[in-house]
C-alpha cells in the first residue's frame, strides 16, 4: 500500500509567522501546533526527549543530518546549509541558543529566509514561554518535555510562566486537572497535564488572532507580561524592523 504524501500549505500569515495546512491522507491539522499531532516520521526520533535531543546533539557535529527524505536535525549554532527542500527542519540544539536572545533571533530568521515558506520548523525541547515569539520568527511545531521537567521540580505552568505551587494558596485555574482539586491533591501528572491545556489554550489563541489579523496585539500583549520575551521583542523590533516590515508586507 502507497504511503500517503503530508501535503503542507500556508492558509494565513503575519511575517514569518503562519498557519498551515498540513495534510496526511484524510487527516488535516493546522499549525502553530505539537509535533505529537503529527503523522510524521519524525516522531522516531522525538519519541524519548530530553534523551533523543541530547544524541542528536552530540551526534550531528557536522551540524545537519538528513534522516528520511522530507526530515532534516541541524544545530542553529553552525553553519546552516541546505541543499534542497524539506518538509520539516529539526533544531536540536534551541533549548541552548535561545538563551543568546540577539544570536538567536538572527540564526532563526536567517534559517527561516533560507528555506520553503512552506517547510514546517520544529525547536526540539522547546523553551515553552517563548512559544508566542518563536511562532512570530516562523517556529511552527513544539513538544512539551519542559513542563514534565519543572513539574517535577514543584512549578506550575501559570500565565505563560512558572510557578512554584508552594507559593499558591489555591491554583488560578478552572481547566478540567484543576476544577475539582486542591493544591495538595494536584499529583505531578496533574501539574503536567494542566501545563498541557495551557499550552493548547496558547496555541488555540495564537491561531485565532493570525486568522482575525491581530497576531501583533496578541504578540505585545503577551510579551507586556514577561520581561525575557519583551526582551525578544525589543530586539525584533529595533534590529530586524526591515526584515519584518518586507515579510509583513508579501504575506
Amino acid at each position: 500500500m502507497k504511503k500517503s504524501r503530508t501535503d503542507i500549505k500556508v492558509v494565513k500569515s503575519y511575517g514569518f509567522a503562519r498557519i498551515c495546512r498540513v495534510k496526511h491522507g484524510e487527516r488535516k491539522i493546522y499549525t502553530p501546533t505539537l509535533i505529537y499531532d503529527l503523522e510524521e516520521n519524525v516522531k522516531e526520533y522525538v519519541q524519548d526527549l530530553p534523551a533523543t535531543i541530547s544524541f542528536l546533539s552530540n551526534e550531528f557535529n557536522t551540524c545537519s543530518k538528513e534522516i528520511s527524505d522530507n526530515v532534516m536535525v541541524l544545530k542553529l549554532t553552525g553553519d546552516v546549509d541546505i541543499e534542497r527542500d524539506f518538509q520539516i527542519i529539526v533544531i536540536t540544539d534551541g533549548i541552548y541558543i535561545t538563551k543568546k536572545s540577539r544570536n538567536f533571533i538572527k540564526r532563526i530568521i536567517d534559517l527561516r529566509e533560507k528555506i520553503s515558506f512552506e517547510t514546517l520548523i520544529y525547536l526540539a525541547f522547546t523553551p515553552i514561554r517563548l512559544i508566542p515569539i518563536l511562532v512570530y520568527l516562523g517556529v511552527d511545531l513544539f513538544d512539551y518535555e519542559e513542563l514534565k521537567i519543572q513539574a517535577y521540580k514543584g512549578r506550575i505552568f501559570i500565565n505563560n510562566d512558572f510557578i512554584d505551587i508552594s507559593d499558591l494558596d489555591e491554583i488560578p485555574c478552572k481547566c478540567n486537572v484543576c476544577s475539582n482539586k486542591s493544591l495538595n491533591e494536584m499529583t505531578v501528572e496533574d501539574i503536567i497535564n494542566h501545563g498541557i491545556n495551557k499550552l493548547k489554550e496558547i496555541l488555540l489563541n495564537i491561531k485565532y488572532h493570525l486568522k482575525k489579523g491581530t497576531f501583533r496585539e496578541y504578540l505585545e500583549y503577551i510579551c507586556s507580561n514577561n520581561t525575557h520575551l519583551m526582551e525578544y521583542l525589543r530586539i525584533i523590533d529595533n534590529d530586524m524592523y526591515n526584515i519584518f516590515e518586507r515579510y509583513v508586507g508579501l504575506y
